[in-house]
């Protein structure tokens, strides 16, 4: 008797085999094209728009803006040697983590990459709720608060799963079909933004600095608004068909639309009264956007876009993560994933609140995911000079190395290390100003491990058998 195949294993069959615990062969890398497109959108997110407006109340317009294309700069600089490391052995970020944390050591920093993209997926749920209320309140009234989230919520969870049932394949055509409009969106507000203000010299001479920061802290804010995409960008570079698309889809992409989208932030919180007065986190959004029906309409028509754009992707690379602690398909496991994150969206606008769950979540992402980030980059850069085995021959012969304690050590001093600094950079009394925050928990990382490793002179068994000496 034939065996039965579900729904999901029919569509995974056909279009979604998305070697999500193997490597890619040739025949299956994609165009530089479509690693630009996904760069593009995947960064366009509510906590960008804020990590902005929060530089733009502590700096204005013009030193804002350098410290946002500063930071920017750096993180596509860090997304180059991950990005070619995937590119070589054909696998993702979690998958990754077993040449330096090992076989079973790789599901703690990939359970804790899957949780974190986890996290931004909850956010961009409580953005599709909130576009939906938004929308729904405005052309039909205050009744509507309620079942217009739910049907945002619901809306934006679609986008989360159904793009993903299709592998690859799903973000990308999803990224092809907005990501133009959404730079158009992005452009036309940044513009009315500033001529709502006044003009650009205008908002700098009145620029009241509410919440005050120092530039290197500015470049921190921008580095910890996408550091974890960075980190986990080999789960999309793995599919580079040609080494040029490691570097212009960062630059073109990452540099690009993350510096419009935080920008955009910034020109917000300075038009804003409301920003200026009170600067509270969650009121620095809409307020200031939604000056008037036409700049309304663009607002809405961003915050839908940047749902759009960065759900796929988002599902895509928590369920992969997952997909290396759990050893099951990406597909199986998107599903649950998403629906949770739609319960935490819902969460965050009925119990806990935007600002106080923002204030709890950003430290939390800047202080995990660069510092096993340093980690990788160690391992394959530093310590074994870019020399990878075969991906095949690791996760077939390599079961032997199951943990590898110096990472794990590593990982937590280097937490350690960045939740102090940046804590000290965020005490004006402390006058401690040295590192960027975020970067200094990579580079502390990078260096701990490295260190190690060389002095203990652990040369792991699958090295000895693939690597001469």
């Amino acid at each position: 008797m034939a065996e039965k195949v579900g729904w999901i294993q029919r569509i995974e069959q056909r279009y979604a085999y998305d070697y999500d615990i193997s490597a890619i062969p040739d025949e299956a890398r994609q165009s530089n094209w479509s690693q630009m497109a996904i760069w593009l959108a995947w960064p366009a997110q509510l906590a960008t728009i804020i990590s902005g407006g929060l530089i733009g109340l502590g700096l204005g317009l013009t030193q804002g803006l350098l410290a946002i294309l500063i930071g920017n700069g750096i993180l596509a600089c860090i997304s180059i040697p991950i990005g070619l490391a995937a590119r070589r052995v054909g696998v993702g970020t979690g998958l990754m983590c077993r040449f330096s944390f090992g076989h079973r050591g790789s599901w703690g920093p990939s359970l804790v990459g899957g949780l974190v993209m986890m996290g931004w997926l909850m956010w961009m749920m409580f953005i599709g709720g909130t576009a939906g209320k938004l929308l729904f309140t405005f052309y039909l009234g205050p009744g509507w608060v309620v079942g217009g989230f739910v049907i945002g919520l619901i809306i934006a969870g679609a986008f989360g799963i159904i793009p993903n049932l299709f592998g690859y394949a799903g973000p990308k055509w999803v990224a092809y079909g907005t990501v133009v409009f959404m730079l158009g969106v992005l452009i036309a507000a940044i513009s009315m933004g500033i001529q709502s203000g006044g003009g650009w010299g205008v908002i700098d001479r009145e620029h009241i600095t509410v919440m005050p920061m120092s530039m290197a802290f500015a470049i921190g804010l921008t580095i910890g608004s996408w550091i974890n995409g960075t980190i986990k960008s080999g789960d999309f570079t793995r599919y580079c068909k040609r080494a040029s698309g490691i570097f212009a889809g960062p630059f073109l992409g990452l540099w690009l639309c993350n510096s419009l989208v935080m920008f955009a932030g910034c020109v917000a919180a300075n038009i804003s009264e409301i920003a200026r007065s009170e600067a509270l986190l969650g009121q620095i959004i809409v307020p200031a956007m939604g000056v008037g029906g036409a700049f309304f309409a663009i607002t809405i028509a961003m915050y839908w876009l940047t749902t759009m754009n960065t759900q796929p992707p988002t599902a895509y690379a928590s369920a992969l993560d997952f997909a290396n602690v759990f050893w099951r398909r990406k597909t199986f496991l998107v599903i649950p994933v998403v629906i949770i994150a739609m319960a935490l969206g819902a969460m965050i606008e009925y119990v806990a609140g935007a600002a106080s769950t923002m204030a709890v979540w950003l430290p939390f992402v800047t202080h995990v995911m660069p510092t096993y980030g340093g980690i990788i980059l160690a391992e394959i850069w530093l310590v074994n000079r870019g020399r990878l085995p075969a991906m095949g021959d690791l996760l077939e012969k390599a079961k032997a190395f199951m943990v590898n304690p110096i990472a794990y050590i590593s990982w937590v001093a280097a937490a350690l290390i960045n939740w102090w600094t940046t804590a000290q950079m965020a005490d004006p009394a402390s006058g401690f100003s040295y590192g960027i925050p975020g970067l200094n928990g990579l580079v502390a990382a990078l260096l701990i491990y490295w260190g190690l490793m060389s002095l203990t002179r652990q040369r792991w068994i699958y090295w000895k058998r693939w690597i001469p000496g």
